[in-house]
């Protein structure tokens, strides 16, 4: 018996959520042009038509920023892109040496705990 109600509320769940795929029983008044209704094809022979909404009209409210973080775009040709990308990347690189250097003097992070063996072979946590 729980496993017949465990089936009709599987089949139920998702039933429900299938009347959006008829197109023929629609509780409004305005009838439908080439909905899919029922067993195939379609129910108008003018196709789907798009309803008649006026068009959104989007209206700036604010806006935020300053003048200073304002930069605008430019067109480049290619190559005078490729050129002033290289040029950046160029002035970025750092010998062998510096990248050495740079990575030293940063401080390497430390756990806060250690987890080590006793005699027994038991783990043993300890705070640092």
């Amino acid at each position: 018996m729980k496993r017949m109600i465990g089936i009709a509320a599987f089949v139920m769940f998702f039933a429900i959520p299938a009347h959006a795929q008829r197109g023929g029983a629609s509780s409004s008044a305005a009838p439908r042009m080439g909905g899919g209704g029922g067993i195939g094809g379609s129910g108008g022979g003018m196709g789907n038509l798009l309803p008649a909404h006026p068009p959104t009209h989007f209206k700036m409210s604010a806006v935020s920023g300053s003048d200073a973080s304002f930069i605008p775009s430019g067109y480049l040709p290619f190559e005078s892109a490729v050129a002033e990308g290289q040029a950046i990347l160029d002035a970025e690189k750092k010998t062998p040496a510096e990248a050495a250097a740079a990575s030293s003097i940063v401080p390497k992070p430390h756990a806060k705990v250690a987890v080590v063996q006793s005699a027994d072979g038991d783990p043993i946590v300890i705070q640092q």
